[in-house]
Parts: structure tokens; C-alpha cells; sequence
């Protein structure tokens, strides 16, 4: 009897270990799953899940007369947006700029110019070839842009840009600070992606 009692117990207690080994198992994946969780919710929370790039056409701003530093600021329309409803935040727009010289007038320095940013149409400009002729900027600076006859990158960051891009009627500005471009050139924006948080 003793011994049938011993083996009873031996069988019984390999079970158990049998039994609860898989729920051991099943508590660490289920804890490991909260543990992500909680991880993912607090970096939304923090604005620091990325919102993918969305990139935006090439842009062609005519250039209709001599622009140098303390001359008029030439305002173009960026077309497109960012997707409705969803609560974007700390929007930028990166690219290239080039200057594409008018033919018989190549430039013979590169320029920099400040770049602002409008919300919507600029007021009090004289338009020239779909280029908004301003005295004085208007909107918010957002950065700055390299131009010469070889692209140069550029990044733009602030809050008139991203009401811009979310409405879908974004205004550029170029306040020539050095340098010049002649008459009949084309500023070139190109590899344009807009990006932010969610």
C-alpha cells in the first residue's frame, strides 16, 4: 500500500509541474505585452511617434525682375497638404534649392535668401507671372535657402508652415539677403517631403 501511495504522489506532482510550467510561460508573454504597451502609449504621448514623409511637387518660382537684398519679397503659392484628421504637430519641409538663370543672364554669385511663410495669400503685391511681388514680408520666417546653379539642401521648420500645409494654402517668401538673381531665372524647390509628429 505504501508503495502504490508513493507512486500516486510522484505521478501527481509531475503533473502539476507539467500543468503550471505553460502558465509560467503564459504570465511572462502576457507581462512583456503590457510592458510594449505601456512603452508605445508613452511615446505617442510625448508627440514622438513619426508621421511619414509626404512628399510634395517640385516648385518653380518665376522670377519677373532683379531680385537683390532690400528689393521686394516674391511670394509663390506651395499647392497640396497634409491628410485631414489627423492631429499633426511640429511640421517641417525639407527639399533642395537651385537657381535655373535666365538664358544670357547667368548668375555670377550665389545668393542667400530668408524664407517666410503665410498661411494664406499675401496682401498689397503686385503679381508678375504667378509671382506674388511684396514690399515688405509677410507671415512668419521659417529659415533660410542657399541659391546658386547647384542644388543645396535646405530644412524649414515653424508654425505658419504647418497651417500652411494642413489647410493647403501655403505661401513662400524670398527675402534676397546677399547676393542677387536676374530677371527671367527660376528659384527651383525640389525633393520636397513634408514631416512631422502625431
Amino acid at each position: 500500500m505504501q508503495s502504490t501511495y508513493n507512486r500516486d504522489m510522484t505521478h501527481l506532482r509531475s503533473t502539476q509541474q507539467h500543468s503550471t510550467a505553460p502558465r509560467t510561460s503564459h504570465k511572462k508573454i502576457l507581462m512583456s505585452l503590457i510592458t510594449l504597451a505601456a512603452g508605445v502609449s508613452a511615446l505617442s504621448a510625448c508627440g514622438i511617434s513619426p508621421l511619414s514623409s509626404v512628399g510634395i511637387q517640385d516648385q518653380r518660382v518665376p522670377v519677373p525682375i532683379n531680385l537683390s537684398a532690400s528689393s521686394v519679397t516674391a511670394y509663390s503659392q506651395i499647392p497640396g497638404g497634409l491628410p485631414s484628421g489627423v492631429p499633426i504637430s511640429s511640421i517641417g519641409l525639407s527639399g533642395r534649392s537651385k537657381v535655373e538663370a535666365a538664358p544670357g543672364s547667368p548668375m555670377t554669385s550665389d545668393a542667400a535668401a530668408d524664407v517666410y511663410a503665410s498661411a494664406g495669400r499675401p496682401t498689397n503685391c503686385t503679381e508678375i507671372d504667378q509671382t506674388l511681388l511684396c514690399s515688405a514680408p509677410q507671415g512668419q520666417k521659417i529659415g533660410a535657402l542657399k541659391l546658386g546653379q547647384t542644388s543645396q539642401p535646405f530644412s524649414l521648420n515653424g508654425q505658419k508652415l504647418g497651417q500652411g500645409l494642413k489647410n493647403g494654402n501655403l505661401w513662400i517668401g524670398l527675402q534676397i539677403t546677399s547676393g542677387s538673381i536676374p530677371a527671367g531665372s527660376s528659384v527651383v524647390l525640389e525633393k520636397l517631403e513634408a514631416h512631422g509628429k502625431i
